[in-house]
C-alpha cells in the first residue's frame, strides 16, 4: 500500500488519503476542482485521480508516451 497525504484547505495540517492503486516516485501531479491527479513514475506511463467528493482513487483510462524525461516532471495547483 502506498501512504498518501495532502495539505487541508487552510494549510494547516496534512490528512491522510486513502492509497493509491500503483505505488509511485518521481511522478508529476496537479491539483484540479477537487481532485488530484498523479501521473507517471520511474518506469511506469499509469496515471490516476482522487476525487475528494468520492474518496477514492480511480485509475484513468488513459497511458502516457513512454519517455524518460517524464520523470520528475512537476507540479501544479490550479
Amino acid at each position: 500500500m502506498q501512504m498518501v497525504s495532502a495539505l487541508d484547505a487552510d494549510g494547516a495540517r496534512w490528512d491522510v488519503l486513502p492509497s493509491m492503486h500503483e505505488a509511485r516516485c518521481g511522478f508529476a501531479c496537479a491539483a484540479i476542482g477537487g481532485c488530484v491527479i498523479v501521473a507517471g513514475d520511474v518506469g511506469s506511463i499509469t496515471a490516476e485521480v482522487h476525487e475528494e467528493g468520492l474518496w477514492r482513487w480511480r485509475r484513468l483510462p488513459c497511458s502516457l508516451p513512454f519517455d524518460t524525461e517524464l520523470c520528475g516532471a512537476g507540479s501544479a495547483v490550479m
